[in-house]
């Protein structure tokens, strides 16, 4: 039986709530100890189960803030240190241990590579799939044949990369109340070979480089097509949240 405890969203949201299963277990998060509170729910679902097999999985809050980031952007921006993460694929027998690829991939990849690994056809759609096979990276037979990717908000292309050179195209500044969580910037240009951390604008001193990444993203723009809008699905956790918040007003507006 699957079970489900945490918050279901971005902790800087409106409303924070603890969820269990898919109701609300509480709407009074104490945020400096939600480290305790998901170790305390890790440890009781563990003494439940201690008998049978069982998988656990948790996340750490705020792990990050003990790294040693280099300085350029954050969440919801449009350089390697808010897009790019590790993954880690384990398979006895087919991955060798210890491999390791320093070139990007991308989770589009995921499903033409459990197509081609399980021998399945494509179903539903005969446009051609966003991602490649990534299985000769897997097992260390070859690279990834793409090296081109774009960089999206809402179905809009904000950065785009083409294998070292990447190209970050103007960008209204993105505001959270009254406070700016990403500034506004003009065109930008990094070479990453040289620049991981994007911090040393080429825009000026390389402008063909530029002129050459806009029309590679034009060609790739023609071959995507149009994007199709977000998929926005009501589930029974949000119902739930709704039904809290609203027992949780009226509570309030009765004390007045």
């Amino acid at each position: 039986m699957e079970k489900y405890y945490g918050i279901p969203y971005s902790n800087d949201m409106m409303g924070v709530a603890y969820l269990r299963g898919n109701d609300v277990d509480s709407i009074k998060v104490n945020q400096k100890y939600i480290t305790q509170t998901y170790t305390r729910e890790a440890v009781r679902f563990i003494d439940q189960n201690r008998d049978k097999p069982f998988f656990l999985y948790i996340t750490r809050f705020s792990t990050w803030r003990v790294a040693r980031q280099r300085r350029c952007g954050r969440e919801r921006h449009y350089v390697r240190r808010g897009q790019r993460v590790p993954t880690v694929a384990c398979w006895p027998g087919k991955i060798k241990p210890g491999t390791v690829y320093d070139d990007l991939a991308s989770h589009l990849d995921l499903y033409p590579t459990i197509i081609g690994l399980t021998g399945s056809q494509k179903s539903q759609t005969k446009k051609p799939l966003d991602g490649e096979d990534i299985s000769p990276v897997l097992f260390g037979t070859g690279k990834r044949k793409g090296n081109e990717f774009a960089y999206y908000s809402n179905g809009i292309i904000e950065a785009y990369r083409k294998g070292d050179w990447k190209i970050r195209l103007p960008q209204k500044e993105v505001k959270q109340g009254n406070a700016v969580i990403v500034a506004a910037e003009d065109t930008l240009l990094f070479n990453l070979k040289t620049d991981l951390g994007e911090q040393n604008n080429l825009l000026k001193s390389n402008p063909a480089k530029a002129r050459e990444l806009l029309a590679s993203l034009e060609v790739y723009k023609r071959q995507i097509g149009n994007t199709p809008p977000p998929l926005v699905q009501r589930m029974p956790s949000d119902d739930s949240h709704i039904r809290k918040r609203a027992e949780r007003a009226a509570g309030k507006n009765a004390g007045k």
